[in-house]
This record gives C-alpha cells, structure tokens and sequence, in this order.
C-alpha cells in the first residue's frame, strides 16, 4: 500500500522519502514540495497511543486508535494539505 502511495505522489511532481522502522514493518513516508511537508505511516499494528494523539505523523495508515484508514484516504488527505 505504501508503494502505491509513493507511486501516487512521484509521479505528480512530488519528492518522496521513505523511512523504514528496523524494529516494526512500518514505513514513514515523507512527501515534500514547496517547502512544505507532509508526513505518513503506514503499519501493520497500532501506533504508540500518545503519539498518535500528539500528531507524530501527519497521517496514520491502517488499524488506528482512532479507526481505519486506508491508502486512498491518505492520498487525499496528502493533496488537499498541498492545495
């Protein structure tokens, strides 16, 4: 899912860094673009609680605290942050 994320925001002129955890399989994507950032994870398992809730990333993928999300809500997520 994340690759389809990166994918996504490549191809649309946006720069991407990918960040793998050494411990969990969670990615961090960072997409970039006029100076402004934007910062996603992408997990098989819960975050830590308090660092969803204080904003860790920008955007959580999978099974949340907080609910659900998927691949597709982070794009548009992504996007409407740039717009």
């Amino acid at each position: 899912k994340w690759i389809k994320f990166c994918y996504h925001f490549l191809n649309n002129g946006y720069q991407v860094r990918v960040y793998e955890a050494q411990k969990t399989a969670s990615k961090y994507v960072t997409i970039n673009k006029n100076g402004k950032s934007f910062k996603v994870r992408f997990s098989n398992h819960k975050p830590i609680k308090h660092r969803e809730l204080n904003g860790d990333c920008d955007f959580f993928v999978g099974v949340t605290h907080t609910g659900v999300r998927t691949t597709d809500m982070a794009i548009a997520a992504t996007e409407v942050f740039f717009k």
